[in-house]
């Protein structure tokens, strides 16, 4: 049987671990069942966050250099840097993420990984809004894991990067969503690749 695991991508303001939580963006995959890069994005989790009240509620911070930095990216990426009708509360937005783990996934808080660009940047901001809320974090940090490390072993790299074969139409980068999903499927076609080789890859 798969067991269903989580990635986790964020985009912020800092690299501290106090630093604002722009978005979060969640997919659950498994390995063994390959999914179209669209299927992740249309069955993932998606939160963008009130900037304005994490600094002024709960004093988190900016990054020097950070604000100028979104400046230089793309329209479609820079949208989540300005207020929306569409953002949350941190209660909220944390509340909706561990309702969705709980009830949208087949996540096993026992033997599910939970994955992320590296142990340092994604998880420590969100275990640190999850203990500033006072809602309890959806999973297990026991169970965390480096996507980049899994990549440059899977892939015989060592930038953390690869291109998945299948199409990634529509990807936006630097939203955490996609940028999620576009991990998720490199992971799971270098999985497919190393298991029973390039016929496996579907899409």
């Amino acid at each position: 049987m798969s067991i269903t695991h989580l990635l986790i991508d964020t985009e912020t303001l800092g690299k501290k671990e106090t630093a604002v939580v722009l978005s979060i963006g969640v997919v659950a995959f498994t390995f063994e069942i390959a999914c179209p890069y669209i299927t992740y994005v249309e069955s993932g989790f998606y939160c963008k966050f009130d900037a304005a009240e994490q600094i002024m509620r709960y004093k988190r911070t900016v990054g020097d250099g950070v604000p100028e930095w979104w400046k230089t990216q793309p329209p479609e990426a820079r949208a989540v840097t300005r207020p929306s009708p569409q953002d949350v509360s941190m209660v909220q937005g944390l509340t909706d993420l561990a309702t969705w783990v709980k009830d949208r996934t087949q996540y096993q808080f026992k033997k599910s990984y939970v994955w992320a660009r590296g142990p340092a940047f994604d998880f420590p901001k969100v275990e640190d809004m999850y203990d500033q809320s006072g809602v309890t974090c959806p999973y297990n940090n026991w169970r965390q894991r480096d996507v980049r490390t899994y990549i440059d072993i899977m892939a015989g790299v060592d930038t953390g990067v690869y291109r998945p074969r299948r199409s990634m139409e529509g990807n936006i980068s630097h939203h955490a969503l996609h940028d999620a999903a576009k991990d998720a499927l490199a992971m799971q076609e270098l999985y497919a690749l190393a298991a029973g080789g390039e016929e496996e890859i579907p899409f």
